[in-house]
């Protein structure tokens, strides 16, 4: 059932591991409906972080998209 409520809201590109975390990859205006979604689901959640993405990461982003188009 988890999978099926992620699958919803957002694409598998946009899901991620870092360990035990689940990384979602959204705009920040869609947080709080992605929250309400989940909760509404029956899936707890513990802890919510923004995280921001270094200079390098986007860098690396950037630089392996536009490789990647040519």
């Amino acid at each position: 059932m988890r999978r099926t409520v992620l699958a919803l809201l957002v694409s598998p590109a946009a899901l991620g591991r870092d360990g035990d975390l689940l990384l979602v990859d959204i705009d920040e205006e869609r947080t709080p409906g992605l929250v309400r979604a989940l909760v509404g689901a029956g899936i707890e959640l513990h802890e919510l972080t923004r995280r921001e993405q270094s200079l390098e990461d986007v860098f690396f982003r950037m630089t392996t998209d536009a490789h990647e188009q040519s």
